[in-house]
């Protein structure tokens, strides 16, 4: 292990010389000058740990030369020592010199020592969450490297698909891209999981981890809208509550950061909100559409979930609307066709709505769309209400 480098500055050779004494027996590299301009010299050329700084020096004080430090070498642990106390003083080292401590001379020696060692574990905490820091950043560019390869895999092979009409080959191939992102995703989630548990959590890594985790959302819900069309599975209906799937849903979505610049409504105006049908292929239908929502607003607006009161007595109603810059009147009838996208290149595939499309059909449900440009887009889902009575396949399944 490589020693602990401490640098003392102090304008009194009598005073560097004690400093060294206090410190003859510990097992760290002791360096002086007697002067801010040779300390700079010494923090130019040496990686130093600790700086401890007297105040008043001649040509430049100690808050000048803490702030010089800092600029070299941020990762320096910087501590005045002075024989001058006053508040002003104390401020100015902090707010100007980010100082970790403000000692007092004449000093005691235990108290120095712990002092001096608590400044050496914190330089160690800071070098590590630089680690952690440039860790981040590299997976981050990795990610978002893999997340445009992957999605110019998909439009190319979709494009491909297109031409030739052959949609057997469509869904073979959808399985095959969807399972090389889930692996891709596994891997990624794993390590996201080790940094925030880390107990160097500062705000910065928690952004950053955020950022990842938004972009995982994304490509998790692109590997289930393949998936969907290339190995669709049957839903396995059951009693649900259509307000709790919607708030599930949100706050994924939320904890993910896609929503974090929205405001979000909640209009649940059915008390009893009891549906038929499969929560995770509905719970994917409400991501789909929230995914949506955001990607027509420039991170700024109002989403919109509601219930609404049942229409009649076979359906109960949802619904989601943004404010967004909506859907022009010619492409809606066209948004839950394969492939169609008004999307930019690279930030859709066009498969999202046509899996909206075939999960309601299998929930014997609806969806019906009203937009209007610059004004925003409701999207209204029809599902059917719990009716016990109807519910033969339940039983059976019960029973066996």
């Amino acid at each position: 292990m490589k020693k602990k480098r401490l640098l003392f500055v102090d304008d009194e050779e009598n005073v560097l010389k004690s400093l060294e004494r206090v410190f003859r027996c510990e097992k760290y590299e002791i360096m002086t000058a007697e002067d801010g301009i040779r300390g700079l010299e010494i923090i130019e050329s040496t990686n130093i740990h600790l700086v401890i700084s007297d105040f008043r020096m001649p040509g430049m004080n100690g808050i000048e030369f803490l702030k010089k430090v800092r600029k070299i070498s941020k990762d320096t642990v910087r501590i005045i020592l002075t024989a001058y106390p006053d508040l002003d003083t104390a401020v100015a080292s902090i707010n100007e010199g980010h100082v970790y401590k403000f000692l007092l001379k004449p000093w005691d020696e235990q108290l120095l020592k712990v002092e001096v060692k608590k400044a050496f574990e914190l330089h160690d905490l800071i070098r590590q969450k630089n680690m952690l820091d440039n860790a981040l950043k590299v997976k981050n560019r990795e990610l978002k490297d893999i997340n445009k390869n992957l999605e110019n895999l998909v439009v190319e092979r979709t494009r491909q698909l297109i031409h030739s009409e052959k949609m057997a080959i469509l869904g073979q191939l959808a399985a095959q891209i969807g399972h090389e992102i889930n692996n891709v995703l596994v891997v990624l989630k794993g390590r996201l999981d080790i940094f925030r548990l880390s107990q160097y959590d500062p705000q910065e890594i928690k952004n950053t981890a955020d950022i990842l985790s938004n972009e995982i959302s994304k490509l998790t819900m692109q590997s289930k809208n393949l998936l969907s069309i290339g190995r669709p599975v049957e839903p396995e209906f059951k009693k649900i509550d259509l307000r709790s799937v919607l708030d599930k849903s949100i706050e994924g979505l939320s904890n993910a950061g896609v929503l974090k610049y929205y405001k979000i409504e909640k209009h649940y105006q059915e008390p009893l909100s009891l549906i038929d049908g499969d929560e995770s292929q509905i719970q994917q239908v409400i991501i789909n559409l929230l995914i949506n929502a955001h990607h027509s607003m420039d991170n700024k607006g109002r989403i919109i979930i509601g219930v609404s009161e049942p229409v009649d007595d076979k359906y109960l109603q949802a619904y989601i609307e943004d404010t967004g810059h909506g859907i022009p009147d010619e492409n809606i009838s066209k948004i839950f066709e394969p492939f169609f996208t008004t999307k930019p290149e690279g930030k859709g595939t066009g498969l999202g709505m046509l899996v909206v499309k075939n999960i309601m059909e299998e929930h014997n449900g609806y969806i019906t769309v009203k937009s209007r440009m610059n004004k925003g887009t409701k999207m209204i889902l029809g599902f059917p209400k719990y009716h016990k009575i109807n519910r033969k396949q339940e039983k059976s399944h019960e029973q066996a």
